[in-house]
């Protein structure tokens, strides 16, 4: 029994760790604009669940400790641990209705067979704990926290789902571009700003405009710019950017910047 109590204890402490890596993830989707918004509604959430689950297994570990200690538990702990068990599920459920109607039917605290009894009929201390060695005992609460840690994970694990991957770059990359007018007198300078998608030095840009390599600015921008002919007509500017997909594969993307210039009348 001390095996399955120790090989328990440490299955809890990796799912813990799982929990906690999940938790993470979530909380760095609010940094990313693409997810921030349902971060914001589904962070909130797996934090109340992480900490609704230390506070249950920190009682049990109280009492596993005093098991440990004095070899006799106390029949009052024991009933309070099925207290604290039935609140834990309770309080999960009441977090969002979500969780309820997902996880009513697969979530198990205690055992399969004990949680289908009617209530009427459950004696927890009788079920668990009528005549065991102090060893089972141990052994029995550690499945109980071992419980707690998965339910945590599960629940943790569907708020991350609900807000998505956070990755590293757009699926869709596009080339943004702009220029200041596109109506221009002669001998007026000619602007062009250009960007990908989410402006990022993380996809390695290269921005060449009218065959000219254009360093970004602090902003994730090239800016070009030219004066531009004398003479009325209409002209364009080739835009080829170069950049690194989210395969790691470089790109290109090519557009042209029309504008149109027109006599000074003054």
């Amino acid at each position: 029994m001390q095996v399955l109590s120790e090989g328990l204890d440490q299955a809890s402490l990796t799912i813990s760790r799982e929990s906690v890596h999940t938790c993470m993830q979530l909380q760095q989707k609010l940094t990313d604009p693409a997810s921030r918004e349902r971060a914001s509604i589904w962070f909130p959430l797996a934090e109340r669940i992480h900490q609704l689950s230390d506070k249950t297994v920190s009682y049990i570990d109280s009492v596993k400790f005093m098991v440990k200690k004095t070899g006799h538990p106390e029949k009052e702990k024991l009933q309070e641990v099925y207290r604290r068990l039935k609140k834990y599920r309770s309080d999960l459920f009441s977090i969002d209705p979500v969780f309820s109607q997902t996880f009513t039917k697969t979530l198990v605290l205690t055992t399969p067979g004990f949680d289908s009894l009617d209530p009427g009929t459950q004696d927890f201390s009788l079920y668990f704990f009528d005549h065991t060695a102090p060893a089972s005992t141990l052994a029995l609460l550690s499945r109980f926290v071992n419980n707690i840690r998965v339910a945590e994970l599960r629940l943790i694990a569907f708020c991350n789902e609900q807000v998505g991957k956070i990755v590293d770059y757009f699926t869709l990359i596009s080339a943004i571009v702009g220029q200041n007018s596109r109506q221009l007198i002669a001998g007026e300078k000619i602007e062009i700003q250009a960007g990908i998608g989410y402006f990022s030095g993380r996809n390695d840009p290269q921005i060449i405009i009218n065959g000219i390599k254009t360093v970004l600015n602090n902003e994730g921008m090239a800016i070009y710019k030219q004066t531009v002919p004398s003479i009325p007509g209409k002209y364009s500017i080739p835009v080829t950017i170069h950049y690194t997909d989210e395969n790691s594969k470089r790109q290109s993307l090519y557009t042209r910047v029309s504008y149109t210039v027109v006599d000074n009348l003054h």
